[in-house]
């Protein structure tokens, strides 16, 4: 499981999202020479995996989980609930 703590933006750092996973349900960012993941919670963000190496192994995990429960969903995995 993955725990998501509320996302703060340090003043004066700039974030640069770079990857976003399908339906745009995550994003992959850097900022201050830290990789992290973003989700929009419907009222702001949240943030997981902020580290140097570890963010991208719960990067894989969390956009291949949403792969699967896509699939769950409909036929195709290849196709979100935005039709990309």
């Amino acid at each position: 499981m993955t725990n998501w703590e509320p996302y703060q933006r340090a003043k004066g750092e700039r974030l640069r999202v770079t990857e976003t996973s399908c339906c745009g349900e995550y994003e992959w960012a850097c900022q201050g020479g830290e990789f992290l993941i973003l989700r929009y919670n419907g009222s702001g963000y949240e943030e997981t995996g902020r580290g140097r190496y570890a963010a991208r192994k719960v990067w894989e995990h969390l956009v291949q989980a949403h792969k699967v429960r896509a699939t769950r969903r409909r036929a195709s995995p290849d196709r979100c609930q935005d039709g990309s």
